[in-house]
């Protein structure tokens, strides 16, 4: 994994083989970048009241 230049706190993860599972079976799992910050559901819940985002239906 690296820092995703100018984008803060993401990383990005390379493409590859997951091992899932309790018996590690291999999944292929596309790239991708996530944030290296924790976000709450109470962070979420802020945000969405904040900015009148749609709340995703459960």
């Amino acid at each position: 994994m690296r820092r995703r230049p100018g984008r803060g706190g993401l990383l990005h993860v390379p493409e590859g083989i997951f091992l899932a599972g309790e018996g590690d079976e291999p999944v292929w799992v596309d790239e991708f970048h996530i944030d290296t910050f924790p976000t709450t559901n109470a962070d979420y819940a802020r945000f969405c009241a904040a900015t009148h985002h749609p709340v995703p239906e459960l």
